[in-house]
């Protein structure tokens, strides 16, 4: 984030966007006072799990330059070593960091990486967003819904689903194929049927987003954002010193106009709320809660 203010402004909204459950930061702007952020002692490096209701924190951790926290038997790093350390600093911290990796061993975060991508999305900082999609589920179990949602068995049609249903539970023929392959074979190919049969005889549910849109955020913001984008983009690629020059100038005033904007925004629903507490005083104040909420 390289500890900038409007970074850590984005980083909701960024969150929203991208639709992500865990977040890895270096050089954070702030501290959020908030159960699922996890930051290192000197605050240069963080980890926020944005989404409580998809991930359950199973532990969590850090020492100087780094933290982490583990989650279905995956644990996640986020370290940030500065370059203005001593050699026996950043020593000193790498053992640290080796350390911990050592004592926190789950199972490898590599095979579960089934896509990743550098977002395009304006961010603040002078950085990108690196966004990975993780199977946090044993890999044969992620290949049998390939589908977001889950399916309403309120509207299945069982006649359907019987004449859909192939006939997978067969053994798998072949002398080469031992018992344990043969059987594994058998629960994907049965559930990969099953999945089948589904996706045909009733719709799935629409995905269901647990992180809502920044309170602040508007289609003029959503412009300006783009503008500044744009504004970098050409800045990165001037072709001498003195364009360059130019071109940065612009990109900072394009970024004053969105932090202006969003300050204007934050300050109109902050006065918005105060003159609705009167009158509602259950309204922004007080959200609905939702039945997962209730049974809690």
């Amino acid at each position: 984030m390289n500890r900038s203010r409007l970074a850590d402004e984005f980083l909701y909204q960024l969150a929203f966007e991208t639709n992500t459950d865990i977040v890895l930061i270096s050089e954070q702007y702030r501290k959020r006072d908030q159960p699922t952020w996890f930051s290192d002692p000197l605050s240069t490096s963080a980890i926020w799990i944005s989404s409580s209701r998809n991930i359950r924190v199973e532990g969590h951790g850090s020492e100087k330059g780094f933290v982490w926290v583990r989650c279905e038997a995956m644990t996640f790093f986020s370290c940030y070593l500065t370059p203005s350390e001593n050699i026996q600093q950043f020593r000193t911290k790498i053992d640290a960091l080796e350390d911990a990796i050592f004592n926190t061993q789950g199972e490898a975060l590599a095979p579960r990486i089934v896509d990743w991508k550098v977002s395009e999305n304006y961010t603040g900082s002078d950085h990108q967003a690196t966004i990975c999609t993780v199977c946090g589920r044993p890999e044969a179990r992620c290949h049998f819904s390939p589908n977001s949602g889950s399916w309403n068995f309120g509207k299945l049609d069982a006649e359907q689903f019987c004449w859909a249903l192939p006939p997978v539970c067969r053994l798998i023929a072949g002398s080469e194929v031992d018992a344990r392959e043969r059987m594994e074979r058998l629960v994907e190919s049965t559930m990969s049927g099953i999945a089948s049969a589904c996706d045909a005889s009733m719709p799935r549910k629409a995905p269901r987003h647990c992180k809502r849109v920044a309170y602040w955020w508007t289609a003029e913001i959503a412009e300006l954002r783009r503008r500044c984008l744009r504004l970098r983009r050409i800045a990165q690629r001037a072709g001498n010193r003195e364009e360059a020059n130019i071109r940065s100038a612009e990109h900072r005033e394009g970024k004053k106009s969105l932090r202006r904007a969003i300050n204007e925004s934050k300050a109109r629903h902050w006065k918005d709320m105060v003159s609705d507490v009167d009158s509602d005083p259950w309204g922004l104040l007080y959200p609905s809660p939702s039945p997962v909420d209730l049974g809690r």
